[in-house]
């Protein structure tokens, strides 16, 4: 369908919208008007936080309330996926920057910080027996991959840009699953290589789905990873700078700019900077009393 028809669409999709809202909301108006618009920023961190990642059903009973956040989330992705499908309507090769890395980041932040389930408190109860329990699980994913998620992914990260990478189909998601399983463990890591290669691996899925063939796919790459990296790590600046030098890409400093700038404002509608939070875990020791002055006898 051309952009014309499903233009057309979206505006009889709406205009029904509208009209069957407005029937609903003419009760609402005739109410007691009340102040809504105060707080601006706390209310939309009460819905992110409330809404999208169900966190009060969580906190109340954690069994239903997963499951009820899973389904919850489950409708999100089909109505982002719609959204995309409508975008692709306009632009093919259109992507979401940005909400991957902010989820990333986001369940560092939360697996680390601990919630009200069994999983948290075995690490907390256990915290060696889960570190092994999770080293098993990233040893499986290697195997599963041929060893291509071990390690910080230097390896498939170079023949990505290279054009020479044979990796799996599942590999992005996979290293992404490896390398939390690796923080969730509390053992002293960083996520700053592995987020350059998740980036290099959906820069390349993006690639595939788009069916352009090596050359294409190594600019593409190069996006994925500093829209990754920025929004993982809350820091855009450095993102495309250490992108734009690792693979020579002066030509593309705009294009490494504005997708490092976008994905890290996307994120910040899923969570703070990763590091600010993971600062915020730290224990502060108590600042030194000052000395008593001694009052001569």
């Amino acid at each position: 369908m051309s952009p014309l028809g499903i233009t057309l669409l979206m505006l009889a999709g709406f205009a029904g919208f509208a009209w069957l809202s407005w029937r609903k909301l003419a009760i609402v108006v005739r109410l007691q008007p009340e102040v809504r618009w105060d707080h601006p920023a706390a209310r939309l961190k009460a819905v992110l936080v409330n809404g999208f990642l169900q966190q009060r059903m969580i906190a109340r009973d954690w069994k239903p309330g997963l499951m009820h956040a899973v389904i919850f989330l489950g409708f999100m992705a089909l109505l982002l996926r719609k959204l995309q499908l409508i975008a692709i309507g306009y632009h093919e090769p259109f992507v979401y920057p940005g909400l991957a890395g902010g989820l990333f980041a986001r369940l560092i932040v939360v697996s680390t910080r601990g919630l009200p389930d069994r999983f948290s408190q075995w690490r907390r109860s256990h915290p060696f027996r889960f570190a092994a329990a999770c080293a098993l699980g990233v040893a499986l994913i290697g195997l599963a991959t041929g060893g291509a998620t071990a390690g910080a992914g230097y390896v498939p990260t170079r023949a990505l840009l290279e054009g020479q990478a044979d990796l799996p189909g599942v590999y992005t998601i996979l290293k992404f699953c490896a390398t939390w399983l690796s923080a969730w463990t509390g053992v002293p890591a960083g996520v700053f290589a592995p987020s350059l290669a998740i980036g290099a691996g959906i820069g390349n899925d993006v690639a595939l789905l788009t069916g352009g063939g090596q050359e294409a796919a190594i600019p593409l790459i190069a996006l994925g990873m500093a829209g990754f990296l920025a929004a993982t790590t809350g820091g855009p600046i450095t993102a495309f700078i250490i992108v734009m030098e690792m693979v020579s890409g002066q030509a593309m400093v705009l294009s490494l700019m504005a997708c490092s700038l976008l994905s890290s404002g996307v994120a910040r509608l899923v969570t703070k900077p990763m590091y600010q939070e993971l600062a915020d875990l730290l224990p502060v020791p108590p600042a030194p009393r000052p000395p008593q002055p001694v009052t001569a006898p």
